[in-house]
């Protein structure tokens, strides 16, 4: 099990890039979500079995079509990189064989495509992984919070892409008045390699393009699974059904005929705009509060009464640097019985803090809790769940209980002393950054005592 507290070092999880050229916006995909981007220097399968990834980028340059085709083949057929995820970086559609974006977990990206877009794609391909909320993501959706307070500079940004230049200025015109940020575009080729680099509050849209017709171009941003949340309304002159009809099966949200009301489009635009901000906020809240649930780690304190004052301060420090603490005399359900509360904690929780104290490890039914966390490190492998703090020196000099062994394990673990941070803030900052280093690592004692507690 990995332990990190709340923005602490990378997870660990390889991603190996492989490209002719360098991309910096790979590498800073992944570093902000916690992955280890690994360049190797020959694109070959023994350097990527031997990287051991846990995702893979692949550079599909035109020079190199061959070559990493074979490379993906070859990686499917592996027992130990068939199912890593494999995202494709390519620039044109053409140049993906038709059998490799058949295959399982291969997910194509579109260069050159911003971060936040580089990012949700390596989500997707992580889906089964806990990736942190990222710098990037964060700036998003202080934008997205700041839009909804009405904080920000504009009511939002607004991608026109009329097949009439009349009506594209006029309705460039009517929303910049009404406080929206606009880009204008013609033709629908345009506008998707401008959607690479740009995200829209909402895209306003003709059916009639120079190049081709609004529908498809409404059906390829729904398709996007990156831009499918983009809210689209058609501005057009067809004001036939069929047409109607045929724009909101392929995903518009609205559609408006000529001739328009300024006052009516501005309303439709910004209802459709708040309520995309809304669902967004929603989503990354939503990944965020799962991503700080999966990196928080989670303690249970074991205290006797006497050492409950020292246990709630001890527990509002750790929840200052992140650490998600249980206390029994603060968190425990009214009438809860202290034995069974007692119980779950030690074999729920990450981290099992014992505060060890005259009073604490005299308490009756301490012993009890202290052997079933050594048992539940012994069902799980030997990693040290259960780690000892002091308050004074009774556990190195006076602590006698019925079997020595388990006193010499309690002892040797010990990893922080608190004996004098009760006048001395300092020392007490000094002694639980001894406590937050020790539950870095997922082993911070060599005792064996827990072997003989399994269950």
């Amino acid at each position: 099990m990995s332990f990190r507290t709340k923005g602490g070092s990378p997870t660990g999880f390889r991603t190996v890039i492989i490209s002719e050229d360098e991309h910096p916006a790979a590498a800073q995909a992944v570093e902000e979500l916690g992955l280890e981007p690994i360049v190797p220097k020959h694109s070959s399968i023994q350097s990527v079995v031997q990287s051991a990834p846990r995702l893979i980028v692949i550079d599909w340059s035109p020079s190199r079509i061959k070559e990493n085709t074979e490379l993906v083949r070859a990686i499917r057929n592996l027992a130990a990189t068939r199912d890593v995820p494999i995202i494709v970086w390519y620039s044109e559609w053409e140049d993906i064989p038709e059998d490799m974006l058949r295959m399982e977990a291969v997910y194509p990206y579109n260069i050159p495509g911003s971060i936040p877009d580089l990012i949700a794609t390596v989500r997707k391909a992580m889906r089964t992984e806990p990736l942190a909320i990222t710098d990037t993501e964060r700036q998003e959706l202080d934008a997205i919070q700041r839009g909804l307070r009405g904080d920000s500079s504009t009511k939002g940004h607004v991608l026109i892409v009329l097949g009439d230049t009349r009506l594209s200025s006029l309705a460039a015109v009517s929303l910049q008045h009404a406080g929206f940020e606009t880009t204008e575009i013609l033709g629908t080729s345009v506008a998707l390699s401008a959607l690479r680099s740009i995200t829209p509050d909402l895209i306003l849209l003709d059916t009639k393009q120079p190049d081709g017709n609004g529908f498809d171009f409404c059906a390829r941003v729904r398709a996007d699974s990156l831009r499918a949340h983009i809210p689209i309304i058609f501005l057009t002159a067809s004001a036939g059904w069929d047409d109607r009809t045929r724009g909101l099966q392929v995903g518009a949200h609205d559609y408006i005929t000529v001739p328009w009301s300024s006052d009516d489009l501005v309303l439709r635009i910004s209802n459709l705009v708040l309520l995309s901000r809304q669902q967004r906020a929603a989503a990354f809240r939503e990944v965020t509060d799962r991503s700080i649930a999966e990196d928080r780690p989670s303690m249970f304190i074991i205290c006797g009464k006497p050492d409950e004052d020292f246990g709630s301060m001890l527990k509002a420090e750790l929840k200052r640097r992140g650490v998600d603490a249980f206390l029994f005399c603060e968190d425990a359900i009214p009438g809860a019985k202290l034995h069974r509360v007692m119980r779950a904690g030690v074999n729920t929780h990450e981290r099992v803090v014992l505060v060890c104290s005259r009073e604490s490890l005299n308490r009756p039914g301490v012993l009890n809790e202290i052997e079933e966390t050594l048992a539940r490190e012994a069902r799980e492998g030997g990693e040290t769940i259960l780690i000892p703090i002091r308050l004074d020196d009774y556990v190195l000099e006076g602590w006698q209980p019925a079997r020595p062994d388990l006193a010499i394990a309690i002892r040797d673990r010990v990893v922080a002393n608190f004996s004098e941070t009760k006048t001395d803030e300092q020392t007490f900052q000094r002694a639980v950054d001894s406590l937050m280093s020790a539950l870095t690592f997922s082993y911070v004692g060599t005792s064996r005592v827990g072997e003989e507690f399994e269950a």
